[in-house]
């Protein structure tokens, strides 16, 4: 198998991943009950290991490795390779196609398997040296359109640095200063003369959300460059990218230190709400709805009105029963700090959903509701 071949199986088990077999060692242990103890291990998850083991062991051998001048410490006086043959790992000179790492990264965190610290640590830096190479490549001149060839490249290194960012890999420092740095390449805006009309930076939510899940001490002006971006993108980009993406370029903006002015994080609920959200139905999705309220509560300065405020509570019990149990922490999280006013009944299923202990928590919500009965005199004293 070559590097392509490797990444297109991965990718599709990854697709079908609800499908697999438990790899654990509790889904291979021993027998069921009611088998009576004689019984035999089922040998699927053993068999779906064995061949994750090769496929690790086969990437891990087909990664290009870096220069040797860069193994030993030293720069490469002949820069990056334009190679994308994708060779064996000795040969020291290809670069990963951009589209093999999507599909590797995507693979490593989506099928469930104990993927070796020598695999992703050969992977972030194949990964590293490719979209370097990509990001450094001239941009067009300015008699071309900035948008051909040139731009998809920049589009498929941010979606890439998503992509590590869902798997959370451990970064050397090495690496991690790499990865500012390319992500602050792909912040920048390409030099004024060497393009007609600079286009808007894409996939600025990309960006955002993996720079946040990789932990990377991004520059303050970097944070602010993508965040500015991400909110003044077009609305057929916003949509393009989603509801939920968009909210949560938002929310990892402000991980990375950045806080949104007042009229920024108006902006930000105009957009999220108006423009991204359900419409005239009225009927969001749980994981959606989770993303934009958590979003929005995390910047200080964004307070809703009167009216807002009730459309998201209104929201919030449309939403509650169909929530899982991440959604309803959002939720629950979000409408604390936006201060959402909920029946009792929704609280505490919200709490109950979430994890919370739900006869402590609907005790607590039921002498908070007589407290506030007896304060306006509709309790017991009225």
């Amino acid at each position: 198998m070559d590097v392509r071949q490797v990444a297109n199986t991965l990718w599709g088990m990854a697709k079908v991943r609800d499908d697999l077999p438990e790899t654990g060692a509790s889904a291979s242990g021993s027998a069921g009950v009611g088998s009576g103890g004689g019984g035999s291990a089922d040998p699927q998850p053993a068999r779906l290991r064995g061949v994750l083991d090769r496929l690790q062991a086969r990437a891990a051998a087909l990664l290009p490795a870096p220069p040797l001048q860069q193994q030993r410490g030293g720069a490469d006086p002949a820069g990056p390779s334009t190679s994308s043959d994708g060779g064996g790992g000795g040969s020291g000179g290809g670069l990963l196609d951009l589209r093999d790492a999507a599909q590797l990264w995507y693979g490593l965190g989506a099928v469930r398997h104990p993927w070796s610290k020598p695999l992703v640590a050969a992977l972030v830096e194949a990964t590293l040296r490719s979209a370097a190479a990509a990001v450094a490549a001239a941009p067009p001149p300015s008699s071309r359109p900035a948008d051909v060839g040139w731009g998809d490249s920049r589009t498929s290194v941010a979606q890439l640095v998503f992509r590590m960012g869902t798997v959370s890999p451990q970064l050397s420092p090495d690496h991690s200063a790499r990865m500012v740095a390319l992500v602050a390449g792909l912040a920048a805006p390409p030099p004024a003369a060497a393009v007609a009309a600079p286009p808007p930076l894409a996939n600025a939510d990309c960006l955002l959300t993996g720079s946040h899940l990789l932990r990377l001490p991004l520059p303050a002006a970097v944070v602010r460059q993508l965040h500015d971006a991400a909110l003044a993108a077009p609305p057929a980009a916003a949509a393009r990218a989603g509801c939920t993406a968009m909210a949560r370029a938002l929310h990892a903006a402000v991980g990375l230190g950045l806080q949104p002015a007042g009229r920024e994080a108006a902006r930000w609920q105009e957009r999220l709400v108006r423009e991204l959200g359900p419409g005239s139905s009225g009927r969001w999705r749980s994981d959606e709805l989770s993303w934009v309220l958590l979003a929005l509560s995390s910047c200080r300065l964004y307070v809703p009105d009167a009216a807002a405020a009730e459309g998201m509570a209104k929201a919030v019990v449309g939403a509650v029963r169909r929530a899982r149990a991440n959604d309803a922490t959002r939720l629950r999280a979000a409408a604390s700090v936006l201060g959402l006013d909920l029946p009792l009944r929704d609280r505490a299923l919200l709490a109950h959903k979430a994890g919370a202990d739900w006869a402590q928590e609907r005790g607590m919500l039921e002498e908070e509701e007589e407290e506030a009965a007896w304060e306006y005199g509709d309790g017991y004293g009225g």
